[in-house]
């Protein structure tokens, strides 16, 4: 029974729902005539809107009078204009017009509103009576409507009601005489349009967006010269509002003379109009005010001088290049970083050939920015430039160079770099040889390749060099690399193999472990066990390695950790496997005194991070190995954090 009960709600509200959309389906059919029919009918308020609202598509001049009937109906007035709009006969103006005489308040706003909508020349005399209305709405709806019907009679009836308008309704006035002007324009009335515009100029009550819009319009209503005039005039104001609307009107014209014209008057405006007057500039790409931009690109305040070189860039005229050279070296750094950044994105011939020049400056300075430049632009054909800087008698040109060689380069470029590398004579140069080898191998898709090339070097080289050598072999990381590096930890050259050492802890996986772990085994040398042993906790510690291999090889380690400061490492390396296995290498620990600290905050490390997993606070291990913990001699701020920690576990 409870079953069918739910089966038959479930069905009522699917036939609901089908009823509704068969209903909404039939009212978006039914025809003028039962639309009609609706509107004289009792139907309820709903019902008689959604006719209306049909009636605004389907609707002729057999609907006018029945829509009309409504409106003075203050709950369907709206939807029935809504209605009455779109139809298209001159009974609907009537309609309106004759509504004016009837309505009050909002209704009457309303119409007005409608009359503006269907811009009816014929009821220009009747809403201009409505201007001074006592009512703002009123007034403001008339004013607004007249400018919407847009004829040079409706201007005039708002001209000269603006002469005595109140305060509230002068933006409203203002508003109707610039859709009026727009209308007149539209027309090809302009001299009318352009009479409008100059008329709300000098109307000194008008608010300031008006008088904007009004200098816009009359510039773009005048002949070509006439403009042009007006522009410059207004560029050369001390107001900044008037200032500004002619900048932003200079971006509607496409006069070749207003760069001309921005050129004359940059020299002398205030920062801030220098500032929008090379913004227009930028944004129009004026070639013609080139040189104007190239002199404050020079001079001045730097805020000036940024925008006028990024204004060059925008115009993209290869005549700024031999400017935007000298400025690349300006002592202003805001002032260079945006003549590179120019220069930078310029694709012209003239700009490449630039930076070469650069490359052949006689001062370090230049120098340095070409090879920045170079790196920017992916110059790659000018890499036998680079490695000839390489030999530069500057530190800092080599190192630039080499540098840009290590992001542009290839595999052909190992052979020069390694001719660099036996001949450079400063650590700092040595390490810029080996970041260039990294990134030129990091890049290059046959490893063997170039790890052969490395290593056919490391015979020649000098122990400093096989240094670098053998850290670029651990950036490679393959196993023909592993092999050279295993080699070399054989070599005589105790700062060769210590250096080896160092690139096997650097190593991406855990292949080099066992070659560590067997050195620190067999080595008579201390200096050298200990070495072995911090880079094979190192390479233990990384987190790509899997944490089972990890354990285990700290376990493996655990043979030959004699010294405080090698259990210290050991612990320093499982404190960092999030694992319950690593409990069992730890806790024994605790009962060193030398250790027993950092044992402590290897074990609170461990089971902060699994008890972030809420499904660990049962596990037996970790519960262990706290309360060992808490218990042990170990610092008073471990064990409290120990207890903290048991406090987040079932074994409270």
């Amino acid at each position: 029974m409870g079953n069918f009960m739910k089966l038959t709600k479930i069905y009522a509200v699917i036939l609901g729902l089908l009823t509704i959309a068969c209903v909404e389906k039939l009212s978006a059919a039914a025809s003028e005539e039962e639309l009609i029919a609706i509107l004289k009918s009792n139907a309820g308020q709903k019902e008689k809107a959604d006719a209306c609202r049909q009636l605004a598509t389907v609707g002729t001049k057999a609907s006018v009078s029945v829509l009309a009937s409504l409106l003075e109906d203050e709950k369907l007035a709206h939807m029935a204009r809504y209605g009455l709009e779109p139809i298209k006969d001159s009974s609907v103006d009537e309609t309106f017009r004759a509504a004016l005489k009837k309505l009050k308040g909002r209704l009457l706003v309303g119409v007005i509103g409608s009359i503006g909508v269907r811009r009816d020349a014929q009821a220009v005399d009747s809403l201009s009576g409505f201007l001074n209305d006592a009512d703002p709405e009123i007034a403001q709806a008339a004013a607004r409507s007249l400018g919407s019907i847009g004829t040079l009679s409706a201007a005039k009836a708002l001209q000269s009601s603006l002469q005595k308008a109140q305060e509230p309704n002068i933006l409203a006035i203002c508003e109707g005489l610039l859709r009026a002007a727009e209308s007149l324009q539209a027309s090809k009335q302009t001299k009318d349009a352009q009479g409008i515009y100059d008329f709300l100029r000098g109307f000194k009550n008008t608010p300031h967006q008006v008088q904007t819009a009004a200098l816009r319009g009359a510039i773009l209503t005048r002949p070509s010269k006439e403009g042009l005039d007006l522009l410059e005039q207004s560029l050369k104001s001390n107001d900044y509002l008037t200032f500004s609307a002619a900048v932003m009107t200079s971006l509607e014209m496409k006069d070749k003379e207003i760069g001309k014209i921005f050129a004359s008057v940059l020299p002398s405006l205030s920062t801030d109009c220098k500032i929008a007057t090379l913004n227009a500039i930028s944004t129009r790409q004026d070639a013609t005010a080139l040189p104007a931009v190239i002199k404050l690109s020079g001079e001045g305040e730097q805020s000036v001088r940024v925008v006028a070189i990024k204004a060059l860039g925008s115009i993209g005229d290869d005549d700024a290049i031999p400017a935007l050279v000298k400025l690349v070296s300006d002592n202003n750094s805001e002032v260079s970083k945006a003549a590179k950044d120019v220069i930078a994105g310029f694709q012209s011939k003239a700009a490449y050939s630039a930076v070469i020049s650069m490359l052949n400056a006689s001062d370090a300075k230049t120098k340095n920015v070409g090879i920045e430049l170079v790196g920017r632009k992916r110059m790659t054909d000018v890499l036998p430039q680079l490695v000839k800087l390489t030999s530069d008698q500057d530190e800092s040109v080599r190192q630039s160079a080499l540098k840009r060689i290590g992001e542009l380069g290839s595999i052909a470029d190992i052979d020069n770099l390694i001719a660099t590398l036996n001949r450079a004579g400063s650590q700092n140069e040595i390490s810029a040889v080996e970041q260039a080898l990294s990134s030129i191998c990091s890049k290059e898709q046959n490893q063997d390749a170039c790890a052969n090339k490395i290593i056919s070097a490391l015979s020649n080289a000098k122990a400093e060099q096989k240094g670098a050598l053998l850290r670029v072999l651990s950036s490679i990381g393959n196993q023909t690399a592993l092999n050279a590096v295993r080699n070399a930890l054989k070599d005589p050259d105790v700062q060769v193999r210590n250096n080896a050492i160092r690139a096997l802890g650097d190593w991406k996986t855990a292949d080099a472990a066992p070659d560590l772990l067997n050195l620190a085994m067999l080595t008579s040398n201390p200096a050298e066990k200990t070495l072995c042993l911090r880079n094979f906790f190192r390479l233990t510690s990384q987190s790509e390695i899997p944490v089972n291999q990890r354990i285990d090889l700290c376990k493996k380690a655990t043979s030959i950790v004699q010294t405080t400061e090698e259990k210290k490492m050991l612990l320093g390396a499982l404190g960092s496997i999030t694992s319950v296995e690593a409990y069992d290498l730890i806790i024994p620990m605790l009962d060193d005194a030398n250790v027993v600290n950092e044992a402590g905050a290897a074990v609170v490390g461990i089971s902060g991070r699994l008890l972030q997993n809420k499904r660990n606070a049962s596990n037996p291990k970790i519960i262990q190995a706290l309360k060992k913990t808490a218990s042990s001699k170990a610092s008073e701020n471990i064990i409290k954090q120990a207890n903290s920690l048991l406090g987040k576990t079932s074994g409270k």
